[in-house]
């Protein structure tokens, strides 16, 4: 599975967005093809193996996840498909570029309210973190991505929060399991919530006290679809509320299973 030229063009023609204000969320439909979906299903990494077997990682509210800077990634990387092939796919250079490019005047508004990271953003950028020198920092902004895979089993849930300053963009694709009924694809997807609260620390609502004061003040709720070969983003700022709210499944024996892309500064 390659970085095929094509799916940097959708990027540019074939985005469509979901909401602008008061932060952007957006879609690419058919990012990827029924082949590469198909491959990184079928070789997608599974909780079992792991997580039980290896007992060295703990869910929090029933999710569990691990991304490209931990020691199961190294292993994977050697012998798993998916992970090897999204590696070289996610980190290519092109593939980041294209983003920054396209959601360049999206996340600098998204700053706005933020001097200490807008003025990062106006900096020169630059992948990975390199050694700087002592003028290097007034010049330029170091971006770093990682790949995080998501597994949350029946009755998970994450609570509402905003995401951390340093993220710029969040990019996620789900897996649905071919079990899953219509009504549990609509409520699987990550839910965002649209509110004037700010959230410049990206506090998480761990309470229900604190989930209920959220929900009185939200104008609405957006759950996007739990569908396979879209690629959902959205750029984060002090309002970017988001949760996936709790669920349980029919079938207790599924999990939703997501690869989530995020880029920092």
């Amino acid at each position: 599975m390659k970085l095929n030229p094509k799916i940097l063009e959708k990027v540019d023609k074939e985005i469509n967005i979901i909401q602008s204000k008061p932060f952007l969320i957006f879609e690419v439909p058919e990012f990827l093809t029924d082949y590469q979906y198909d491959f990184l299903d079928k070789n997608f990494p599974r909780l079992d193996e792991i997580f039980f077997k290896k007992n060295n990682i703990r869910g929090h509210n029933l999710k569990y996840n691990f991304n490209s800077k931990s020691k199961i990634y190294e292993e994977l990387l050697k012998s798993n498909l998916t992970v090897k092939c999204l590696d070289n796919f996610i980190f290519n250079k092109k593939f980041l570029i294209k983003f920054l490019e396209k959601f360049r005047k999206d996340y600098i508004i998204a700053r706005k309210n933020d001097l200490k990271y807008l003025i990062k953003l106006l900096r020169f950028k630059r992948f990975g973190k390199k050694k700087r020198k002592f003028f290097d920092k007034f010049l330029f902004t170091d971006i770093s991505a990682d790949i995080e895979y998501s597994y949350m089993v029946n009755s998970a849930k994450i609570v509402p929060h905003t995401d951390s300053r340093q993220k710029l963009i969040s990019l996620m694709m789900y897996f649905p399991e071919k079990e899953f009924t219509e009504e549990e694809k609509k409520k699987l997807g990550t839910t965002f919530y649209i509110s004037d609260l700010q959230n410049i620390n990206n506090k998480h609502l761990e309470t229900r006290r604190e989930i209920e004061n959220l929900k009185k003040k939200i104008k609405s709720k957006i759950t996007l679809p739990f569908k396979k070969k879209t690629l959902y983003g959205f750029i984060r700022n002090d309002k970017s509320w988001h949760s996936v709210e709790e669920f349980r499944f029919q079938n207790r024996k599924l999990i939703r299973r997501s690869i989530n892309i995020n880029l920092y500064i």
